[in-house]
């Protein structure tokens, strides 16, 4: 297989055999991400017959590799080619076979195309990327909660309960890692004048208000505060929602597994 980036960190599995051959972890220099993926290697000795090689992969694969929460990659490596091709397997399922091929369940294998573009030594960003993403898509579904939440008391009164509700929900979003909101958030104008996305401060102000101090521009940054969330969901949803477009119209080099 072909020489793996030195930011990436092989854990083999070898020992406990279920389908993973190996668990790769990111690093960002010599700081760990945090993310990581999942990979089956499959090889062959004869060359590639095309730029987009095609596998059969066994069914039991397929649906042991959708158990996961972490993107699983199949490794396809040829060594006369001495090339390595990858396909992202929980997307490929999502966007390609239960669209394509809806009863694939009920066969024994399954054949998988592996884009051209998926070559390991020339793509090995893609991966970094689609790993990075489903780790955001993750963050994305336990902020939706939250916000759902702190949007319905902030439609209420606002009075001592719904400003203590809001408060744990703010209080919960700050447990995310900066680089889903830093993703997402986005700057406007209201007034001429520019308001920041401050969740911290947000935080402050609602503590204050529960404990009965209220500052002058409480409600107005209040008001601006949920606007920034609001476009974050926007953001988020409609960054998820852009797959399924690109999968159609926008090439091979825009395939999102």
């Amino acid at each position: 297989m072909s020489v793996l980036p030195a930011n990436w960190l092989l854990r083999s599995l070898e020992d406990r055999d279920y389908g993973i051959d190996a668990k790769i972890e990111l690093f960002n220099g010599h700081d760990p991400t945090g993310n990581f993926f999942l990979i089956q290697i499959k090889g062959q000795e004869k060359p590639f017959s095309s730029t987009s090689p095609k596998k059969s992969i066994p069914t039991k694969t397929i649906e042991y590799a959708l158990l996961f929460d972490v993107p699983f990659f199949v490794f396809l490596n040829s060594n006369e080619s001495q090339k390595t091709k990858f396909v992202w397997l929980q997307r490929y399922v999502e966007l390609v076979l239960n669209q394509e091929n809806p009863n694939w369940r009920s066969k024994k294998s399954v054949t998988i195309k592996f884009p051209e573009i998926n070559d390991l030594v020339d793509n090995k960003q893609k991966i970094e990327m689609c790993v990075r993403t489903e780790a955001l898509r993750a963050f994305g579904l336990r902020f939706l909660g939250d916000y759902h939440w702190l949007e319905l008391c902030h439609k209420e009164s606002m009075q001592p309960p719904d400003l203590e509700n809001m408060l744990l929900s703010v209080k919960r979003m700050l447990k995310l890692p900066e680089i889903f909101f830093d993703e997402y958030k986005v700057s406007f104008a209201v007034d001429d004048s520019i308001h920041e996305f401050d969740l911290t401060e947000m935080h402050a102000q609602l503590e204050m208000a529960v404990g009965g101090c209220f500052t002058s521009q409480f409600r107005t940054f209040i008001e601006h505060q949920v606007m920034h969330l609001d476009d974050i969901r926007t953001s988020f949803l409609t960054r998820n929602d852009a797959d399924d477009f690109l999968l159609a119209h926008g090439g091979d080099e825009n395939i999102p597994y």
